[in-house]
């Protein structure tokens, strides 16, 4: 049995003080596990110990007051230090392995995210190393066993409400310092502490995890750009209409397509789809994707800019769906999740407006990403999830991409008038571990190590299965006499080893992320795209077009008038046309970080349309 004290008696100083000096030692020991679990290397740990002691200060008041917190509120200093160790040490793990898998640490936003956690917990757990699992249950032993030595010492409800302000104010005023001129002051001028918000994996590395996650709480607070207004809006929307009226925002590449009746829109977003073959240090015992690179001859084709790499599909889908840009906001934000609240204008409620039907398609689970919410709010008609590929083929863990192109063929037939399909497949989902498929049609060599060829094989074998689902498509679509346009394109580059070890292994990049030149960052976010229409071969060339534009393009070649502020992404992507965050692409292909200053105001009024439609009044969308 544990021997209760309370700390409103003096009867046992001894408990007390045991308890006052694990209040104070523990959140150190407990950031340097959190630390030690992100660095992977006492070397390193050590390195960043030996750095701004201010950095470390910051991080361990954040760590004590999320301890205090946690005993004002149960007011048990045994139940409270095991609480803390354990969540603590998961934020670590957890933030550990989306940086491995994804490329980013965890923010403050991803704690909505629970349900996609919990879907990939097997995943997860496959990959936890040895010496993780080792201290983990070390640590959990560790807090069972002490029960025997610890008093079960109380908090007097006083100190437990003093403990709760102290601990908020604390952790606000860390959260929030930007709001506050003494704070930003102390933190930026006194401590010499800045965040690296462009580049979130170094901000950590340097911050610490714990105060950069901290300090990324006040990024999901959406500010209003300052000159939004009523006014504003209509003064950006009557000079888009002048433009109109003038033909200033013709892109003279392309000429709007006449066409007897409305054609159907089928948009593939394929999982992760790229090629694989600009590998240069890999080699391939076959082109994985010869029917693709054979319609890129006759048809529009290119790149696309996207917003992301190795995962946050739906950011992708953000884009090119509502054709706002997720450089306008926080770095990680996931708009699914967090801001798509309410009915939004996007190509489905468009379309949608001009007599299509309209329909989503992802063989996965229907809440992920929050797609069923947000698919209402766009405008679709339907949604089709996994539930409604029961007696479908998987490849691999997942739903074949051929199987996605025949149920795609399914519902068209079903549908009398215009259709509009937005399909995003899920085959070439990583991790790509060897032995996925019981045979692979194309064999990799080259200047890799073993675990790299196969895990490059895998993914290969994804991408022909690409090809042969297109084709399927286009053979079927060919002869119908409805008239079909059909895109597919790739959401990102795959995951291909933590830190893009593969890439570098493969001389497709040479530094670190945080290194990166400006052609680097490009190259690990172009993904391949393909307009194929059934009707007029339209063959424009397009390399480094954001997500964000692409619909535009889709309009003008199904023949439709473009939407006002359609318009505008047109008269923004002729003089750039690649826009993500830390990289803009000119019209002469330049690459820039920075918006050049005679721009700023085109930048600006872009941020204020999608603010307006975001979360402002709508002005834009008319009374």
């Amino acid at each position: 049995m544990m021997k209760s004290y309370s700390l409103q008696s003096p009867r046992s100083y001894g408990a007390i003080l045991l308890m006052l000096a694990l209040w104070v030692v523990l959140p150190f020991l407990l950031l340097l596990a959190i630390e030690l679990i992100h660095r992977g290397s006492y070397g390193e740990l050590q390195a960043w110990l030996s750095g701004n002691r201010s950095i470390i200060l910051l991080n361990y008041l954040i760590a004590l007051a999320i301890s205090t917190f946690i005993i004002a509120i149960i007011g048990s200093f045994y139940l409270s230090f095991a609480l803390s160790t354990l969540l603590l040490l998961l934020f670590a793990l957890v933030n550990l392995y989306k940086l491995q898998f994804l490329g980013d640490p965890l923010f403050p936003w991803d704690l909505m995210l629970y349900q996609q956690v919990i879907n990939l917990a097997p995943v997860l757990a496959k990959e936890t190393g040895f010496w993780d699992l080792l201290l983990i249950l070390a640590i959990v032993l560790a807090i069972f066993f002490s029960r025997k030595f610890l008093p079960a010492a109380k908090v007097h409800f006083s100190l437990r409400l003093l403990g709760l302000i102290v601990s908020l104010f604390l952790l606000y005023s860390i959260a929030f310092y930007k709001s506050s001129p003494v704070a930003e002051s102390v933190i930026r001028e006194d401590m010499k502490i800045h965040e690296h918000v462009w580049l979130q994996s170094m901000n950590y590395e340097i911050n610490g995890s714990l105060l950069a996650f901290v300090m990324n709480v006040e990024s999901a607070v959406i500010a209003t750009p300052a000159g939004y207004h009523k006014q504003a809006i209509e003064s950006i929307m009557a000079e888009l209409e002048a433009k109109v009226a003038s033909k200033k925002t013709f892109d003279r590449r392309l000429t709007p397509v006449e066409l007897p009746q409305k054609p159907n829109i089928i948009i593939i977003m394929n999982e992760a789809f790229w090629d694989p073959t600009l590998l240069d240090k890999a080699t391939f015992s076959a082109d994985p994707m010869p029917f693709f690179r054979s319609l890129q001859k006759d048809y529009s084709t290119g790149t696309l800019l996207s917003p992301t790499f190795g995962g946050n599909t739906s950011n992708v889908e953000f884009e090119v769906l509502t054709g706002f840009s997720m450089s306008y906001l926080p770095p990680g934000s996931v708009p699914y999740q967090q801001h798509i609240k309410r009915p939004t204008p996007s190509m489905a409620s468009l379309l949608k407006a001009e007599g299509y039907r309209t329909i989503a398609v992802h063989p996965y689970a229907r809440w992920f990403w929050n797609r069923e919410e947000v698919y209402h709010y766009f405008g679709f008609d339907h949604y089709h999830s996994i539930e409604d590929f029961e007696g479908y083929a998987y490849r691999g863990p997942y739903i074949a991409d051929e199987e996605v192109s025949r149920f795609i063929i399914r519902e068209t037939e079903k549908q009398e008038e215009p259709l509009f399909i937005y399909a995003v497949t899920m085959q070439n989902h990583g991790p790509y571990e060897a032995n996925r498929y019981e045979e692979n049609e194309v064999t990799v060599g080259g200047e890799l190590s073993p675990p790299s060829i196969a895990a490059v094989e895998t993914f290969t074998q994804g991408v022909v299965d690409v090809d042969r689902s297109l084709q399927i498509l286009v053979d079927y679509y060919k002869d119908s006499p409805e008239p079909t346009l059909i895109v597919l394109f790739g959401d990102h580059l795959p995951f291909l080893g933590s830190n893009h070890s593969i890439y570098r292994e493969a001389g497709f990049i040479e530094r670190q992320e945080k290194d990166w030149s400006l052609d680097e960052y490009a190259r690990m976010r172009k993904v391949p795209f393909l307009i194929w229409t059934n009707y007029d071969q339209v063959n424009v060339r397009l390399d480094g077009l954001s997500t964000s534009f692409l619909a535009p393009y889709l309009f003008r070649l199904s023949g439709m008038e473009l939407p006002l502020y359609y318009h505008f992404l047109d008269h923004f992507q002729r003089r750039y046309p690649g826009l993500i965050s830390n990289l803009l692409i000119d019209s002469q292909g330049n690459l820039l970080r920075e918006m050049p200053e005679e721009d700023r105001a085109l930048l600006d009024q872009y941020w204020l349309l999608q603010y307006d439609m975001m979360f402002g009044r709508q002005y834009s969308m008319g009374p």
